[in-house]
């Protein structure tokens, strides 16, 4: 739905110094990005890129989804 948070996504707050900002943006940064956040998400991407996740963990994917959904629907009414 337009202007809705996708139910799959976390917003994170974070306050990394200005030198880390910078080498993100120079590391991971590519023409055409719409935000600066994508230089980090691809950062993060690429950082995790090999990690193997547990069926434990999938199942509490699936439940912080589940929640999410509810969240939303509530506050549709």
């Amino acid at each position: 739905m337009p202007n809705k948070p996708n139910v799959n996504n976390r917003q994170v707050g974070l306050r990394p110094t200005i030198e880390l900002c910078r080498k993100v943006k120079v590391g991971f940064g590519r023409e055409g990005d719409r935000h600066e956040s994508d230089a980090f998400i691809r950062a993060l991407e690429e950082a995790t890129r090999d990690v193997v996740l547990t069926v434990a963990d999938y199942d509490a994917i699936a439940a912080e989804v589940r929640a999410n959904r509810k969240h939303r629907e509530r506050a549709e009414g």
